[in-house]
């Protein structure tokens, strides 16, 4: 018998606990509590913040990681279908030998 599954949803996010918290911030700052990006970015800066490469926020990372992650949730977390393509069995009747 051979199995074949394809699914997103078999798939875990690389993102480390550091950038996964970023983003929750960044998409609290601006979804929630209606900041833009650069008052997002500054706001990780005044509270001490690194980008995951250790660097000082801009909007552009700002923006950056939010748009990343959104279309990364939207895209796993589709709605998989399974479907069964083609299934053979073959009986095998086994008699001992007297």
């Amino acid at each position: 018998m051979v199995l074949r599954v394809t699914s997103s949803n078999l798939w875990i996010s690389p993102y480390s606990t550091h950038q996964q918290e970023l983003f929750d911030i960044i998409k609290k700052k601006h979804e929630e509590d209606g900041l833009n990006f650069v008052q997002v970015s500054d706001w990780l800066n005044e509270h001490e913040y690194k980008t995951p490469r250790g660097k000082v926020f801009t909007q552009g990372h700002a923006w950056s990681i939010y748009t990343k992650k959104m279309r990364s949730e939207k895209r796993f977390s589709r709605e998989s279908t399974s479907e069964i393509i083609c299934s053979n069995f073959d009986i095998v009747n086994l008699v001992p030998d007297p």
